[in-house]
């Protein structure tokens, strides 16, 4: 998992991303370079879904099921709040890492 997570460092990824890869690299003690807080990153949020539901995947009708791939018909959650509370634990981690 570790070596996974190392490697998906390596690909290009939106800020929500490499926050939630270096937050768990923290987590499972392994150093990682700082994360780099972009100004205005709350912009950032606004483009990140931390689930998305399929409307039409349910049904057995193939019809529905071909329109069902369409991003259109997916439910897409934000949380401000969440993500806030993930870069807070992050810095919390950063911040405790920092201390060993």
């Amino acid at each position: 998992l570790i070596l996974c997570l190392e490697q998906e460092q390596t690909k290009e990824q939106s800020f929500m991303e490499r926050l939630l890869i270096k937050s768990s690299l923290l987590r499972m003690k392994v150093k990682t370079t700082p994360l780099d807080v972009p100004d205005g990153y709350q912009k950032h949020f606004r483009n990140f879904y931390f689930f998305q539901a399929g409307m039409l995947t349910a049904f057995q009708n193939s019809k529905l099921r071909q329109l069902a791939k369409n991003s259109f018909f997916h439910l897409k959650y934000q949380c401000e709040a969440y993500y806030w509370t993930l870069l807070l634990e992050y810095q919390l981690l950063a911040q405790s890492y920092s201390k060993f």
